[in-house]
């Protein structure tokens, strides 16, 4: 087992900004790749996006997750939430 700590920024598909998460992984070899879980945080970006926080738990193998939680983003409250993102290029 490897713990792994991760700050990724990702880019909204839309262009609309950007978002910081940090990733606290466990890394497990299980038979059919390395299993990874573990918490995440929202933590602010650029644009639309500068207030956003959040929290969950990521949760996949062999780097193809699934992230669950909560959003918040200050000017969108009671709107359900539309991104789709990608980690940023470079």
């Amino acid at each position: 087992m490897v713990t792994v700590l991760t700050e990724t920024v990702y880019t909204c598909a839309d262009g609309s900004g950007t978002c910081n998460m940090q990733k606290h992984i466990r890394l497990v070899a299980l038979p059919p790749g390395i299993g990874n879980t573990g918490p995440v945080s929202l933590q602010g970006g650029t644009g639309a996006h500068v207030g956003l926080t959040g929290y969950g738990v990521d949760n996949g193998i062999n780097g193809d997750g699934h992230i669950s939680g909560n959003i918040v983003h200050p000017d969108l409250m009671g709107t359900p939430p539309r991104l789709r993102m990608a980690p940023a290029a470079g």
